[in-house]
C-alpha cells in the first residue's frame, strides 16, 4: 500500500462509514490510521495494520494490499489460502497442484480466473496486451441479433487477442482529450491493467480496487516488478506459467486495495474519475452499487460503465438487485432502460455510449468468448461539456 495514496484518498472504515450515510448527521467518520510498526519498502507498505479511531476496528495490509472491507476478519478466513499460494513455480509444481486440488473447486477456479484475466490484461508468450487504440477484430456477436450476452467462439485466432479491457476504456473514453483533474478509482480493477492505462492519461493518484486477491496479486506484480506471471490455460485442464515483462509509465502513481464497491471506504467526492469496466452485473446489489461509485465521483466528474448484462443469479439474485423484483436488473425485460433510469436518478448524464462493443476474453487454446458490451460516459452534473 502506497503511503501517498493512503494520505491523499484519506480512506475511512467502511462499517463506520455505513452507520454515518443511515443517520446523515454529525460529522464523518475521522480518517483511518497506519500503525507504525508495519513491514516497508520505500513508501510502499508490505505488511501491517490500519486501525479505526472511533470504532478500533482493525484492517490488515497483507502482501502489500490493504484489506478495507467492513468485516475483514470473515474475508480473510476465507480467502487467506489465496495470498499464501507462490506465484511464480515451475510448469511440473503448477501441475501438481492441479492435480491434487482439482476436486475442491476453489483452486481450479482461480486459475481460471487467473488465466482468462492475465492473458487479456498482460498477454502471453510473445503475445504481448493490446494498445488502447489497437483494434478489437471482426465484430462477431456483437450486433443486435446475437441472441444473449456472451458467444462462444472457436481457435486462438479468434477476436481481437489479448487487450480487450484497454479496447473497451478507449471506447469509453472516445473524444475525452484529458481526464478530469484528481484522483482516478478502477472499480472492479481485477489485475490492473486498465488502472495502469488511467496513470498514462493523468498526473493524479490512480487507485484499483477489487476483493479478488489472486488477480490484486497479479496487478501488484505488474505495479512492483519488471514482469508478471501467472499461469495460461492450454486445453482442458492443462496450464503452463507465462511470465511477461511489463514496464508502464506512471505507474509510482498506482495502487491496489482490497474494497468493496457496494461499500467502499472514502467520502463523497473523493475521485475525479471512475472506471467500471464489466463490474455491474458482477454484484449482488448493482443499484446500491452504481449508487456508491456515484457518490464517490465529484459533480464534475467523468465515468466510463460497461456490461455486457450477463447477470448470474450466483452474483445477482432476481429481485435483489435493486430492492423489488420489478425493478430488478437482473429480472427486467428492459435492462438497458432501466439503467438508463438509475444514471438518470443519480444525476448523471450520458455524454456518449457504444451500444455494441465486442469484449474478447480467452478461456483456452481452443475457445474464446466475445461479450456484447455496452459502453458509457457519464458525466456528472457539474460538467458544461455535454454532447
Amino acid at each position: 500500500m502506497r503511503l501517498a495514496h493512503f494520505e491523499t484518498l484519506s480512506p475511512r472504515c467502511p462499517s463506520c462509514l455505513m452507520q454515518w450515510r443511515k443517520d446523515v448527521a454529525g460529522p464523518p467518520p475521522a480518517p483511518l490510521r497506519l500503525l507504525q510498526d508495519g513491514q516497508r519498502a520505500d513508501d510502499d507498505v508490505l505488511a501491517g495494520l490500519i486501525r479505526c479511531p472511533e470504532c478500533a476496528a482493525g484492517y490488515p495490509i497483507i502482501e502489500g494490499l490493504p484489506i478495507l472491507l467492513p468485516d475483514p476478519a470473515r474475508f480473510m478466513a476465507d480467502h487467506l489460502v489465496y495470498g499464501l499460494l507462490p506465484q511464480r513455480w515451475p510448469n511440473e509444481l503448477q501441475a501438481w497442484f492441479g492435480e491434487a486440488f482439482a476436486q475442491s473447486g476453489w483452486f481450479p477456479a482461480m486459475q481460471r480466473h487467473l488465466s482468462v484475466y492475465g492473458w487479456d490484461h498482460y498477454g502471453g508468450g510473445e503475445v504481448a496486451a493490446a494498445r488502447p487504440e489497437a483494434g478489437g477484430g471482426p465484430d462477431v456477436g456483437g450486433g443486435p441479433d446475437a441472441g444473449g450476452g456472451s458467444v462462444a467462439r472457436g481457435g486462438p485466432d479468434a477476436g481481437g487477442g489479448p487487450g480487450g479491457v484497454l479496447r473497451c476504456l478507449a471506447a469509453g473514453l472516445a473524444g475525452v482529450e484529458a481526464l478530469p483533474a484528481g484522483a482516478a478509482l478502477d472499480a472492479g480493477c481485477a489485475a490492473g491493467r486498465a488502472t495502469f492505462a488511467l496513470a498514462a492519461r493523468t498526473e493524479g493518484l490512480v487507485l484499483g480496487i477489487d476483493i479478488n486477491i489472486p488477480l490484486l496479486r497479479l496487478a501488484r506484480q505488474a505495479l512492483t516488478e519488471s514482469a508478471v506471471t501467472y499461469p495460461l490455460r492450454d486445453i482442458g485442464s492443462r496450464f503452463r506459467m507465462q511470465t511477461v515483462p511489463v514496464s508502464f509509465p506512471g505507474r509510482e502513481r498506482v495502487d491496489f486495495w482490497v474494497a468493496d464497491v457496494h461499500h467502499p471506504p472514502f467520502l463523497p467526492a473523493s475521485f475525479a474519475f471512475l472506471a467500471a469496466l464489466n463490474l455491474l452485473d458482477c454484484l449482488a446489489n448493482p443499484a446500491q452499487a452504481l449508487a456508491a461509485l456515484r457518490e464517490m465521483l465529484g459533480d464534475s466528474s467523468l465515468a466510463v460503465v460497461s456490461l455486457p448484462y450477463d447477470w448470474s443469479d450466483a452474483a445477482t439474485p432476481a429481485g435483489e438487485s435493486s430492492g423489488a423484483r420489478d425493478r430488478s436488473f437482473a429480472a427486467a425485460s428492459d435492462a438497458e432502460a432501466l439503467l438508463r433510469q438509475h444514471i438518470a436518478a443519480l444525476g448523471w448524464h450520458i455524454r456518449h455510449e457504444a451500444s455494441h462493443h465486442p469484449w474478447y476474453l480467452r478461456i483456452h487454446r481452443r475457445s474464446t468468448i466475445c461479450y456484447d458490451n455496452h459502453v458509457l460516459l457519464l458525466a456528472g452534473p457539474g460538467r458544461v461539456d455535454r454532447g
